[in-house]
C-alpha cells in the first residue's frame, strides 16, 4: 500500500504543477496497483479507498484536460465495481461493507458531475438501474473537505 500511496502523491504533485501527462501516468499506475490490492489487501477500508481515489484522481485530471467523457468513464467504472463488490456474497464481509460505504460517496460524486456537466450515455444507463433522481445544479454539492485525493 505504501507504493500506491507514493505513486498517488507523485501524481498529485504533478497535477498541482500542471504536469498533466506525468500526473496521468502516475495515476494510471496507482489505479493498476489499487485494482490488484482491492480484494487482496488485509485492510478492506484502505483497499477500497485506494481504488476510489485512483479513479477519482483520473477523473479530475481528465476534467482538467477538458475531457469530461473520460471522467464519466472513471466515475462510472468505480461506482459500478463498488456495487458489484457490495452485492457479492462470496467476498469478505469487511470488503463488501467498505464498498457499500464508499459507493454512497461515489454516487454523490457522480450526481455532482452530472449536475455540473450533464448526462452521458453511461451515466444514464447506470442511474436508470439505480432509480430516478431529480437533478438540480448544486443539489449534491460535496464540501471540498469530503472530496477524494
Amino acid at each position: 500500500m505504501r507504493h500506491w500511496q507514493r505513486t498517488i502523491e507523485m501524481g498529485n504533485r504533478c497535477f498541482i504543477n500542471n504536469e498533466l501527462i506525468d500526473a496521468r501516468e502516475h495515476y494510471l499506475h496507482a489505479l493498476a496497483l489499487a485494482q490488484v490490492l482491492l480484494e487482496r489487501w488485509h485492510d478492506a477500508e484502505e483497499a477500497v479507498a485506494a481504488f476510489v481515489i485512483s479513479h477519482h484522481n483520473l477523473g479530475d485530471l481528465h476534467l482538467q484536460l477538458g475531457q469530461p467523457e473520460e471522467t464519466v468513464e472513471y466515475l462510472c467504472a468505480c461506482h459500478e465495481r463498488l456495487l458489484r463488490i457490495g452485492a457479492n456474497a462470496r467476498l469478505n464481509e469487511d470488503l463488501r461493507a467498505a464498498a457499500v460505504r464508499h459507493s454512497r460517496r461515489t454516487y454523490v460524486e457522480l450526481l455532482n458531475f452530472i449536475g455540473e456537466h450533464g448526462t452521458y450515455p453511461r451515466t444514464e444507463r447506470l442511474l436508470s438501474r439505480q432509480g430516478s433522481v431529480e437533478l438540480r445544479p448544486g443539489l449534491f454539492a460535496t464540501p471540498q473537505s469530503m472530496r477524494y485525493h
